[in-house]
């Protein structure tokens, strides 16, 4: 049985601890619990979970370990695995998966490392990639793909059929519609809608969701 650190210490690393703990009632999978926080002081906690280092010190450990990123900011979180998957070969990155949720496991291809929080609804023949965020009450419809890095806020709706690269972020209560493509790098913001294909590093916002410059 592995330790397992929670890299960052905010607010979305306490829901995501609150998660585990839940995990744990029906089967435990941990050792020990620990987190990483490049900004807060070693020795402080999260709930009752120890800091214990930056994620330079997580490098130096050498025995196995399981590590869940719970950085919200797409970008950052790609930089801190890629960091990491430089540096130490024995780390594993699980999906944590509230039991809350309802997922099709049987049509479901998913990577690793995706947190999937309270309430979340993944359809039928969907194909996940890895690190992606699902917040509380957010649904994705049938036959949608999906890469990696992707952060979807409380309450996005993401219709069937959807096709999506990687690091974009959804706002609040945002919607895309059906059969639409997404590209990478996108920030659509909170209330939106999405009812076009969406190229690469965009900011949208409204209802139809328009291309903003801020």
């Amino acid at each position: 049985m592995r330790s397992l650190y929670i890299i960052g210490g905010g607010g979305f690393a306490t829901e995501v601890l609150f998660v585990i703990e839940r995990m744990s009632i029906i089967k435990k999978e941990w050792r020990n619990i620990y987190v990483i926080d490049d900004n807060i002081e070693k020795g402080k906690k999260v709930r009752e979970y120890e800091i214990v280092g930056d994620v330079d010190y997580l490098l130096t450990l050498d025995d196995d370990i399981d590590v869940v990123v719970t950085i919200n900011d797409t970008s950052i979180r790609k930089q801190i695995v890629n960091k990491i998957l430089r540096n130490k070969k024995n780390v594993y990155f699980p999906n944590i998966i509230d039991t809350t949720s309802i997922i099709d496991e049987k049509y479901l291809q998913i990577g690793n490392g995706n947190i999937i929080m309270h309430f979340v609804v993944l359809s039928t023949n969907l194909i996940l990639g890895d690190f992606n965020i699902f917040n509380s009450y957010t649904g994705v419809g049938h036959d949608t793909i999906m890469g990696d890095f992707n952060t979807f806020n409380p309450r996005v709706a993401i219709s069937g059929n959807v096709v999506m690269k990687d690091l974009n972020n959804f706002g609040v209560n945002s919607t895309v519609l059906q059969n639409k493509k997404i590209g990478s790098d996108n920030q659509i913001w909170m209330n939106s809608s999405i009812v076009k294909n969406l190229k690469d590093g965009g900011k949208y916002f409204g209802v139809p969701a328009k291309k903003i410059s801020l």
